[in-house]
């Protein structure tokens, strides 16, 4: 699929940027290698293990427990990114802020030795 040419409005080269396709297709790509994956390691992880932690024992296969961790590790991920992304973005915006105020008030100032 062909989008038309496109031009960034803040790109003064004057040259226009073309567009092939809409990167859909690599994702598909992928999710079908991480199912093939995911198919192979309930293949060959079926056997029955005891997982052990405190005071609980919980008998279940071996995939259940890799798949509870890879899980477990993503959604830790995502939260740890988005705390780090929300004190990042929080960060800028007082930073272009404080850059602003300065700004605005170095135009309101009297020179040094006037008197207002």
């Amino acid at each position: 699929m062909e989008r038309d040419s496109q031009r960034r409005p803040d790109d003064d080269s004057g040259e226009q940027r073309v567009y092939r396709g809409v990167g859909v297709y690599w994702p598909y790509a992928l999710g079908l290698l991480v199912l093939a994956g995911l198919i192979a390691l309930v293949a060959q992880n079926t056997e029955d293990v005891t997982v052990s932690w405190l005071f609980w024992d919980i008998d279940t296969s071996l995939v259940v427990v890799i798949l509870a961790t890879a899980v477990a590790v993503s959604v830790l991920q995502a939260v740890g990114g988005l705390i780090w992304r929300t004190r990042r973005r929080r960060r800028l915006t007082d930073r272009d802020e404080l850059e602003r105020l300065r700004a605005t008030t170095a135009g309101h100032e009297s020179p040094p030795g006037s008197s207002s």
